[in-house]
């Protein structure tokens, strides 16, 4: 027998606000160098910071929103979450979010 399986998964961007509200749950708790602990993503996750699951809020933020701040946590175990990988969104929609990010003080 056999079974297809079709997924109607589809992958979301991130909106402004949901960027902003995850550096925002970083910084504002001081976890910069515990962002390489799963428990801190699923916690986000369980606590609803936005509508994407944990693993897509942690490659969000290492990807994007530290690698364009240039905010790189300095612990030795955290730089492995910063390697170099391809990005999904175009320098436009990077700059967009960080003026949004700056511009309303989630810094």
């Amino acid at each position: 027998m056999n079974v297809s399986v079709c997924s109607d998964r589809r992958r979301r961007p991130f909106t402004l606000t949901e960027s902003a509200a995850i550096w925002n749950y970083i910084t504002s708790k001081g976890l910069e160098d515990q962002v390489y602990h799963r428990s801190v993503w699923q916690n986000m996750e369980r606590e609803h910071i936005t509508t994407h699951s944990a693993e897509s809020m942690r490659s969000h933020f290492r990807q994007v929103l530290c690698a364009k701040l240039k905010r790189k946590p300095s612990s030795q175990p955290v730089q492995r979450l910063f390697r170099r990988r391809r990005h999904e969104y175009t320098e436009g929609e990077d700059k967009a979010v960080l003026d949004y990010i700056l511009n309303n003080k989630f810094h």
